[in-house]
């Protein structure tokens, strides 16, 4: 089979770059490859009473399937340069900021109207976390939750479907160069494509390997060490009520490592996610 693009991983940077093809190239072939199921058959098995911790399963439905790992999460949309990764170094903060807001409004389209869009510009807690040697970030979160997000995600499906050919419970074992392109190899199956997009993070292990093959220079990122507090949603309502979510920096005076608030889920639960086979937590709400 050929294929003008594929795209391996339908996450939110599968997802989006279907789209954007689809919306902008009506005429090209183009095929996803995701490891995990389609929304509506992703389905944990942790219930809480009969099965109580990862049995781990063939592929974790809470990190693989249409949507990544983000699907289930609190469906929280960050519109800042300040953190959650590094785009600006390739395009620029401005044309960064732009693109987020972009698809802000793309979700706002497909079922995400009404929801709230939270911002730290001129909130009090500026002056209040700098009088305390902290430093809030700056950023607009627009909250989805996760029933939203959820709705989201099955509108751009449906859009899509008619124009993408999406390959569900398919792992891509293996990419190849080709004469006027790409090959993967998922199984049995051969497909070739004149472009690839690769653009998962369950499968970034294998990407590793896939760039070593190909000799693709990659890069190392810091990796964050996190621990989840559970409180009661009082404690943080001042903050919470107004910024939703806030990321707050302390650097220590000894030693002046930085520490940071992370994913905040006002009233929210707890669940295991299974990454690469190490079992961590993620807070939905």
């Amino acid at each position: 089979m050929k294929y003008d693009v594929i795209i391996i991983g339908a996450g939110p940077g599968g997802i989006f770059s279907a789209y954007e093809l689809v919306k902008r190239k009506p005429e090209l072939k183009i095929a996803v490859f995701e490891l995990g199921n389609p929304l509506e058959r992703r389905h944990c098995p942790i219930d809480g009473k009969k099965v109580k911790s990862c049995i781990k399963c063939k592929t974790c439905a809470i990190m693989s399937g249409f949507g990544g790992a983000g699907a289930f999460s609190d469906g929280k949309y960050n519109i800042t340069n300040d953190f959650g990764g590094t785009l600006f170094e390739y395009i620029g903060k401005k044309q960064a900021v732009e693109l987020m807001k972009y698809v802000d409004e793309i979700n706002m389209e497909n079922g995400g109207e009404g929801t709230k869009l939270y911002s730290t510009a001129g909130t009090k807690f500026k002056k209040l976390c700098l009088q305390n040697k902290l430093n809030l970030l700056d950023a607009s979160v627009r909250h989805l939750g996760t029933d939203i997000n959820y709705v989201v995600l099955q509108n751009l499906y449906e859009k899509m479907k008619a124009h993408v050919d999406f390959y569900f419970d398919a792992s891509v074992d293996k990419v190849e160069k080709t004469e006027d392109g790409y090959a993967v190899v998922v199984g049995d199956e051969r497909y070739e494509g004149t472009y690839i997009i690769s653009a998962g993070r369950s499968g970034s292990k294998w990407m590793e390997t896939v760039c070593t093959d190909l000799k693709i220079p990659t890069l190392s990122n810091r990796v964050d060490i996190g621990v989840r507090v559970e409180l009661p949603a009082e404690v943080f309502s001042r903050l919470t009520d107004e910024l939703y979510e806030s990321k707050i920096v302390y650097r220590t005076e000894k030693f002046e490592d930085m520490v940071r608030t992370f994913c905040m889920n006002p009233r929210g639960v707890v669940v295991n996610e299974n990454t690469n086979g190490i079992i961590t937590v993620n807070g939905h709400s």
